[in-house]
């Protein structure tokens, strides 16, 4: 494993990484903005034995995935679309990285919450 994959499991969660591959670091004015694609190889399971085609990518997602030297660590989370060859049915996966009516990373908005528990304490 190189430095660089070992600094994006510090800086993104595992579950995330499984699936996705980092694919572009910016350090902007008061954030880091970490572009993540899906993985080529994860074809929807509908799919699976089929002639299948990338087809472009879904709208992307920001998720905040925590902090870093006062810093924002933003993930912008490509999903791909894919097809079968002749067809123009696109098939997904669905993945559920998000922390509900948050835009967190589950781990970040666990995190928050456990921060949140130990102040009111």
């Amino acid at each position: 494993m190189n430095i660089t994959e070992k600094i994006a499991q510090v800086l993104i969660p595992k579950e995330i990484l499984s699936d996705f591959v980092v694919v572009d670091v910016q350090e902007l004015k008061e954030e880091w903005l970490l572009t993540l694609e899906e993985k080529a190889e994860r074809i929807p399971s509908c799919l699976q034995g089929k002639d299948v085609v990338l087809d472009g990518f879904y709208d992307r997602i920001d998720l905040i995935s925590g902090v870093l030297m006062e810093q924002v660590i933003y993930l912008r989370i490509k999903r791909r679309r894919w097809k079968e060859r002749g067809s123009n049915k696109h098939r997904h996966n669905n993945y559920d990285h998000q922390f509900k009516g948050m835009k967190t990373t589950k781990r970040f908005a666990t995190f928050l919450k456990e921060v949140d528990r130990h102040q009111a304490g």
